[in-house]
């Protein structure tokens, strides 16, 4: 997911996340104000992939009549 200062990886496989500046190559400090914006960023992504999951296995391509 990305926000206007930070892009928000997330690995389902290995679990692995990670955040990181748009706005330049400095890693991200790691803060209060930074925690609550990779928490929100994470809360999103996985909102999102429960939903497209949801979607794919839930709506099946009807057969043709």
């Amino acid at each position: 997911m990305v926000s206007s200062r930070y892009y928000y990886l997330k690995n389902y496989k290995t679990g692995k996340e990670e955040l990181v500046s748009m706005t330049g190559n400095e890693p991200v400090p790691v803060n209060a104000a930074t925690d609550s914006i990779k928490n929100h960023l994470q809360r999103f992504t996985d909102a999102y992939y429960e939903t497209a999951k949801y979607l794919l296995l839930k709506n099946k391509k009807q057969p043709a009549d």
